[in-house]
């Protein structure tokens, strides 16, 4: 069952938030259902307004920073369609 919650915010911030809510392909609603979600689950509390990297995309970048700087692992631009799918039908076999 669905139930309304009241809140008294900022006009300008409400709008802004729905702005970036939409951007995402969301509605500002299910913005604050997820995050009421997460809080309940989690019981914790995270304001920021830097990003942070995931424990799993960390290794996942140092792997590709060390595979980059010795040329290893790295493919040319790609600039067609068709050279994408070679490519990557190489992979795949």
């Amino acid at each position: 069952m669905k139930t309304v919650l009241n809140l008294k915010i900022d006009r300008e911030t409400k709008q802004q938030a729905a702005g970036v809510a939409e951007s995402m392909g969301l509605t500002l609603s299910a913005i604050v259902n997820s995050f009421l979600h997460n809080y309940v689950q989690t019981r914790e509390l995270h304001l920021t307004a830097n990003p942070r990297m995931t424990p799993y995309l960390e290794q996942v970048v140092k792997k590709a920073r060390i595979d980059f700087k010795a040329n290893k692992n790295i493919s040319k631009p790609l600039e067609t369609a068709e050279a994408i799918e070679k490519h990557f039908s190489k992979f795949m076999q």
